[in-house]
């Protein structure tokens, strides 16, 4: 499938329909290293299947000296069209499952989408998973708790 935005070298792209995204929204205070340091680990640690492809959506995180800069990017137009334009992208390839995981302020921009979004179409032809990662340190552990969110989009097929 093709894209007039799509790099070169993704042109030809061969598209397995019945593999399913895992698309990664982080949150606050972390980094492209850090973030696909820890997406990474997730993965290999959880057991996923092969028909399960991964997708990291970095935007602009900031650090703990920009926390109010990033709330007000976190709303954006200008993240919301970048976001829009990543699952536009996902759908082009004719993927047509998408699971979101968020981490902290990656759920703030992604609930932000879901409310803003004049592309109800492209969302209508999937049926989203939305897990949402909260995560506490308690003594230098990490536990994470799962909210786990079914949404479905207006029409969205539920086969």
């Amino acid at each position: 499938m093709q894209s007039d935005h799509m790099p070169e070298k993704f042109q030809n792209y061969t598209v397995d329909t019945n593999k399913e995204i895992l698309f990664f929204v982080p949150g606050f205070n972390s980094n492209l290293d850090l973030t696909t340091h820890t997406f990474g680990q997730f993965l290999s640690l959880g057991g996923f299947s092969d028909d399960v492809l991964p997708w990291i959506f970095i935007w602009p995180m900031g650090t703990v000296l920009t926390y109010f800069q990033v709330l007000e990017i976190a709303s954006s137009d200008l993240l919301m069209s970048h976001l829009e334009q990543s699952i536009n992208d996902i759908v082009s390839l004719g993927y047509s499952k998408i699971h979101v995981i968020t981490h902290s302020m990656g759920a703030r921009v992604f609930l932000n989408y879901l409310k803003r979004t004049s592309s109800v179409q492209s969302i209508s032809r999937l049926i989203m998973t939305i897990i949402v990662t909260l995560t506490q340190t308690l003594t230098q552990t990490q536990t994470q708790t799962k909210l786990e969110v079914d949404y479905r989009a207006r029409g969205a097929d539920p086969s």
